[in-house]
């Protein structure tokens, strides 16, 4: 059995389940049993250890047993490897009592909880980023080359990832973002499979073999800023490209122009449970449906919608107190529904986090064409233990369309400020930012908690305002009330908005122009 340093060893524990329990999720069944095979022991020797030492020592029995285990080696080993056992760190060390019962918590929770263990790509984890940097462009190269022997659906999901992936590289600030943007787009090429010989020997020269546990090392002069700039050209061009072929050659199953132009009525169904366990990932479905769905929250009147690919509806999950995944378990907030013209969409699954234990909102809004349609709001109470959870249904709290598809020949705003509330008492607000011009992208700008209900707290200003305008007419004149009107504003916007929001709108400080 490896050593680890006792100093350090609940403390290791703790990190190395958080980050299982985060991961669970993406773990396929042989992984699942493996680690739970790994842990019965351990949580038997710490759920009756007691003392201040007992607890230490269990704790390093716990993380020999997860480094023996070869999944659990493979995930934890950025956790394991810097904790090992040191000359220095030798010694004696006593228990931190709130981390013991964290650590038997979350052990519970582990072997305990049943669910269906979600398949994720083989190729997780399956290529290293340097190497998939070097390998990105001749693998582009060849797609491109080999790109007239693919049918219209495989060139059109290449169309839509090379777009993608070119985004990526450009918003990319280090080289590690680089790499990982690389190592995505491989992995989507193992998910599309297209038929081009030449591919398969490009992958494999970037492959990260099964055993192999370290964590991927950088080195300077991966994909350097001029090669980016050139390759994000070549993606944008070769996206732009199989995206106009696409459009000209419909697949026979796809809607025509006829259809795409249709407006059809789709209820925004949201499926998700009214209790979650900390610090497990819980899956999140949306859907846009014909009738209202059965055992989902639903927007209580259909929405109006077009229908076809080139109209998609994008789905916003707003949930300040989770972390958030797509299916890919990329952090991904938004997704897109394309809407058929007949039948429910394909469901869009997020994976969301919890970050704390208590009463949470959750809310996905429906948009197509840069307007928002409807909106459907979610109680849902996180616990902290695997006896509260029970069972529990996701209650509506809010909905309905605010624009609806009459008005979508009138330009889409350029700035749209959402603000939401992140609690059950409509004290705490979150404020979201989206400006595809400023490039906001329903940028989260912050909460704020009001002491009590705001219209309370807002009656003196509404009360100095209305005396302002009785003593003026309805006109300010006087310098003195201007000023005094001014600070008014600013006090007003520093009370009610979070700091950040001051932000977007450049250098803002109390005593200055409004």
């Amino acid at each position: 059995m490896s050593n680890f340093a006792s100093a350090a060893a609940e403390k290791t524990l703790r990190d190395a389940l958080q980050m299982l329990i985060a991961r669970w999720p993406t773990l396929d069944a042989v992984s699942a049993a493996d680690i739970r095979a790994a842990l019965t022991a351990p949580y038997e020797q710490l759920r009756q250890a007691t003392g201040r030492f007992l607890p230490v020592t269990a704790a390093v029995a716990a993380l020999g047993a997860l480094d023996q285990a070869p999944s659990g080696r493979r995930l934890l080993a950025s956790i394991l490897d810097p904790a090992r056992e040191t000359n220095a760190m030798r010694g004696i060390a006593f228990s931190n009592p709130a981390w013991a019962q964290e650590i038997r918590t979350m052990l519970e929770q582990i072997l305990q909880i049943t669910h269906d263990s979600k398949p994720y790509p083989v190729s997780q984890f399956s290529y290293w980023p340097s190497k998939a940097s070097s390998v990105l462009r001749p693998v582009v190269e060849a797609l491109l080359a080999g790109r007239d022997r693919l049918d219209a659906a495989v060139q059109a999901d290449l169309g839509r990832l090379f777009l993608e992936t070119a985004r990526r590289l450009e918003e990319a600030a280090t080289f590690e973002e680089r790499g990982a943007a690389a190592v995505w787009f491989l992995e989507q090429i193992d998910v599309i499979a297209p038929d081009v010989p030449e591919v398969p020997p490009l992958l494999q020269k970037a492959a990260r073999q099964a055993d192999e546990s370290a964590e991927p090392t950088w080195r300077k002069g991966v994909l350097p800023d001029r090669n980016t700039s050139e390759l994000v050209d070549l993606l944008r061009r070769a996206g732009a490209a199989d995206r106009e072929m696409a459009t000209a050659m419909p697949p026979d199953d796809e809607p025509s122009d006829a259809d795409e132009v249709a407006v059809v009525q789709r209820y925004g169904a949201v499926e998700f449970p009214g209790r979650v366990l900390h610090r497990l990932a819980t899956r999140l479905t949306v859907r846009l449906t014909e009738q209202q769905a059965r055992g989902a929250v639903s927007t209580p009147t259909a929405m109006s919608v077009q229908v076809g690919e080139a109209h998609p509806v994008t789905a916003v999950v707003l949930a300040p107190d989770f972390v958030i995944f797509d299916a890919n378990w990329n952090l991904a907030h938004t997704g897109e529904l394309v809407v058929k013209a007949s039948g429910d969409s394909a469901p869009l699954i997020f994976d969301l986090l919890p970050k704390s234990p208590g009463a949470k909102s959750v809310a996905v809004d429906f948009r197509q064409n840069d307007r928002l349609l409807g909106t459907v709001g979610l109680q849902v109470e996180v616990v902290s233990t695997v006896a509260e959870l029970g069972a529990g249904p996701a209650q509506a709290l809010s909905t309905q369309a605010v624009m609806t598809m009459p008005d979508r020949d009138l330009p889409p705003p350029q700035l749209e400020l959402r603000i939401k509330a992140a609690d059950s008492a409509h004290t705490t607000f979150e404020f979201i930012l989206h400006s595809k011009l400023a490039g906001f992208n329903w940028k989260s700008m912050g909460t704020h908690t009001f002491a009590g209900q705001p219209a309370e707290e807002m009656k003196s200003y509404f009360k100095r305002l209305n005396d302002l305008a009785r003593q003026t007419g309805g006109s300010l004149p006087d310098k003195d009330k201007q000023t005094e009107l001014k600070t008014l504003g600013e006090n007003l916007f520093f009370d009610a908005f979070p700091k950040p929001c001051s932000a977007p709108c450049g250098p803002y400080r109390p005593g200055s122009p409004a």
